[in-house]
């Protein structure tokens, strides 16, 4: 999962989460874990694009 974001000065980030289960049989659950993040970007098209890379969702 990938969240977007758009900084006060305009331009665009974003933080890649996974679901992570390595601490399931000590708290019983899963869990989002921060797994990756990006730069800055100066439009949304871009760092969307970016993200997809990351999630190895388009070829490089």
């Amino acid at each position: 999962m990938s969240i977007f974001g758009e900084k006060l000065n305009g331009n665009y980030t974003y933080v890649i989460y996974s679901w992570d289960l390595s601490e399931y049989d000590y708290i019983g659950e899963g869990f989002w874990s921060c797994t990756g993040s990006g730069g800055t970007y100066s439009d949304l098209s871009t760092v969307k694009s970016e993200a997809k890379r990351e999630l190895g969702l388009v070829s490089n």
